[in-house]
């Protein structure tokens, strides 16, 4: 197994290098923002009550606006997940009789809930916002026949799902989207679930003429160590309205206490790009060693990344099973936890989630789910440490007795 890890490491080795170049080119960007920013220790200290006038809090949205290239940015602990960021940029920007059209498929089953194509207490479905639904990954799509008066929003996910969707998109794929809505319709606002894709890249998508992106601090942007909050980023009168949302008009984005969340805010956002590089290393490993032998992988070692995932295609229950078990078997945290699939209230199937992570749901930490459907296809992400990623897949390896 040394020799051929050996051999291995050798073929991807030219890959290693594309990511430590883009590693270290958002690292400079990152360090160059907090040093033009003026960061300083005074920044971390917590608000209280309305939290006005909390020059941190200010200071944190400006760096994450200029690290993201675009006017202005929400970051705050009250925002609890990526879907609830998403959230709050639906209900802040459509109003009844709005279109919003999606054209990457069927989004994440929370998604779904609040679009209202599944059952909720309350969805964009009851305000009469019009939705439709598309596959350009799959399917040409002549946008000046979908695009319409009506269409207030395209909503594009970047990142690959629960459904039969294999491709995470690139960022320069969703300008060529971009460029084309644009010029069939000027002020259509295009909207980019960036969740899992934050540092992957040189850019973002509103680097490339995204209105607005959304994604949660438990994922790559908050380095690891952010235990929860989630941002929104973009042109600054659409901040503007999901900031009112998210406090009330009138408050925005001049309201809101941030208390034991600074600190780890700048300093996550400061470590992201290096634990991003790490995890694509150790997705670029597993991806080759696990596709060796003889697993289905997307995407395969040497493709161009948009997304920090590595999916895994079992066509087998028990396998898929018994991967998310030796997932967790060789995490830090509850390594004892025999798993078994569950029922969510958020899903429609059983799903099987492993997750020996030190904050509850982070997917920038190593973490495995999948949904207990065919073709049983599983999705790896995170991990911080190559070296951690690179021995939980060998382990996993031998335990499947494949050696």
């Amino acid at each position: 197994m040394e020799d051929l890890i050996k051999n291995l490491e050798k073929e991807i080795k030219s890959k290693f290098e594309e990511i430590e170049r883009i590693g270290e080119k958002n690292f400079i960007k990152v360090l160059n923002s907090f040093r033009k920013n003026g960061v300083v220790e005074s920044d971390f200290f917590d608000s209280t009550g309305y939290g006005f006038n909390d020059v941190g809090r200010e200071k944190l949205e400006r760096v994450f606006a200029e690290i993201f290239d675009c006017e202005d940015s929400l970051v705050r602990s009250q925002i609890t997940s990526g879907s609830h960021a998403i959230s709050i940029v639906f209900f802040s920007l459509l109003k009844p009789g709005d279109e919003l059209i999606t054209i990457t498929g069927e989004p994440y089953d929370t998604i779904q809930r609040i679009i209202g194509t599944k059952k909720s207490p309350l969805s964009l479905k009851d305000l009469e916002i019009k939705y439709k639904e598309f596959n350009i990954i799959e399917n040409d799509i002549d946008f000046r026949k979908i695009i319409n008066d009506k269409t207030k929003m395209v909503f594009i996910q970047k990142s690959i799902g629960y459904g039969k969707r294999k491709k995470t998109l690139l960022n320069s794929e969703i300008k060529n989207y971009i460029d084309e809505i644009k010029n069939i319709k000027k002020d259509t606002i295009i909207f980019v679930d960036n969740c899992y894709g934050e540092f992957v890249e040189e850019n973002e998508p509103t680097s490339v003429g995204a209105d607005i992106i959304a994604g949660s601090l438990t994922k790559n942007p908050g380095g690891g160590i952010v235990p929860f909050g989630g941002y929104a980023a973009g042109k600054k009168n659409l901040i503007e309205k999901c900031s009112s949302l998210l406090s009330s008009p009138g408050i925005g984005k001049y309201g809101g206490a941030q208390i034991g969340f600074k600190r780890l805010a700048f300093m996550g956002l400061f470590l992201a790009p290096h634990f991003v590089k790490e995890t694509l290393k150790g997705m670029v490993f597993a991806s080759k060693l696990l596709s060796h032998y003889n697993f289905n992988v997307f995407p395969e070692w040497f493709e161009k990344r948009g997304d920090i995932i590595l999916g895994i295609e079992f066509k087998d229950k028990n396998n898929l099973i018994k991967f998310a078990q030796l997932i967790q078997k060789y995490s830090p945290v509850d390594s004892n936890a025999v798993l078994e699939p569950l029922k969510e209230d958020f899903y429609n199937y059983e799903v099987i989630m492993a997750g020996g992570t030190f904050t509850q749901g982070s997917s920038i930490e190593l973490s495995f789910d999948a949904p207990i459907k065919e073709p049983y296809i599983g999705y790896l992400q995170g991990g911080l440490m190559y070296e951690y990623i690179k021995y939980v897949i060998v382990k996993i390896v031998e335990e499947f007795k494949m050696v």
